[in-house]
């Protein structure tokens, strides 16, 4: 693929000629059906059922949402101390990558190997890399 330069203004001028450079032009498409979307689900989830989340504060926000609907939230029985996290009381579990919740459903499930390369030291002490970022 070729490139070419022009000048900033020919740009402009090019783009404010073509037939829907203006929105207020093209109206007719707000008048159009939208995209219709069907989907089947493959599993249905019920206020009895019991949830754990896992991800970041949208998995916190998540929690208190199925909360206010009275399901029963398993992952809200992690708790700390206000002074650790003044956010919210489990936002300290909250977790940022893929990889970090791969880590903490592995570690769950079979016990890690506790050495050095799971913690950094630094002028204030050790900080655990798993946590989320400003946790003491």
């Amino acid at each position: 693929m070729s490139s070419r330069k022009i000048l900033g203004a020919d740009a402009w001028r090019a783009a404010a000629t073509k037939p829907l450079s203006r929105w207020f032009d093209d109206t007719q498409r707000f008048h159009n059906d939208l995209a219709k979307v069907r989907h089947e689900p493959k599993f249905s989830l019920g206020l009895d059922d019991k949830f754990f989340c896992i991800g970041s504060c949208f998995a916190r926000n998540i929690e208190e949402h199925l909360i206010y609907r009275g399901v029963e939230v398993l992952s809200k029985r992690i708790f700390s101390p206000k002074s650790e996290c003044a956010a919210r009381v489990n936002g300290f579990v909250n977790k940022f990558t893929p990889q970090s919740m791969f880590n903490e459903i592995d570690w769950a499930l079979c016990a890690p190997i506790i050495d050095e390369r799971l913690f950094e030291e630094g002028t204030s002490g050790w900080s655990d890399l798993q946590l989320s970022p400003g946790i003491p």
